[in-house]
């Protein structure tokens, strides 16, 4: 007589794993980011001048000629340099994760660290990301870099880059969730 085997068949997954494009879509946006904040930090540490608009060109080469040492220890600073590994963590563990629970908190984890770093500017890093929006073309003035706005508008950057894709995750769950038949 003949014995009858079966395939175990594995739980469907809630959340189908992301695709190459969207980590892709994170990795360019996280690192776009992260250089703006490269940029972005010195000045809060130092000052530029508050009576004229920055060309970016300006602002990047004072972030060269910058005293990094002074900058990472700034009391300004500080929060938003702490953002940097927590959002390199969450990036890399999003893209290299096989596990729905680690992608979902990898996303939690990139969303919700540029509001834990922000401190006092947490409810408006929204705001400010579309406030600073004209420093990236020359249109601010040094007293928006010098003050920080454009540091926390990247981190507010950071925080919508991640809700895009946790909003990417619940579509994809939306779509994956298996309904049960009714019967007609």
């Amino acid at each position: 007589m003949e014995t009858l085997s079966y395939e175990p068949v594995p739980a469907p997954r809630l959340i189908p794993p992301p695709s190459r494009a969207v980590k892709a879509m994170l990795v360019f946006g996280s690192v776009l980011i992260l250089l703006a904040l490269l940029v972005a930090l010195p000045p809060v540490a130092g000052a530029l001048d508050y009576t004229r608009d920055i060309p970016l060109s300006e602002a990047i080469g004072y972030s060269l000629d910058a005293d990094w040492g002074h900058v990472l220890t700034h009391s300004w600073t500080t929060g938003l340099v702490a953002l940097i590994p927590l959002e390199m963590g969450a990036l890399i563990t999003f893209v290299f994760s096989h596990r729905a629970w680690l992608t979902r908190t990898a996303v939690f984890l990139g969303l919700l660290a540029p509001f834990a770093c922000a401190g006092r500017f947490a409810v408006l890093l929204p705001l400010i990301t579309v406030m600073t929006l004209p420093a990236w073309f020359g249109r601010d003035d040094g007293e928006t870099w010098s003050e920080g706005l454009v540091a926390f508008g990247c981190a507010g950057a950071w925080a919508i880059l991640w809700a895009l894709g946790g909003c990417y995750l619940l579509v994809l769950r939306a779509r994956n969730v298996r309904r049960p038949h009714l019967p007609s």
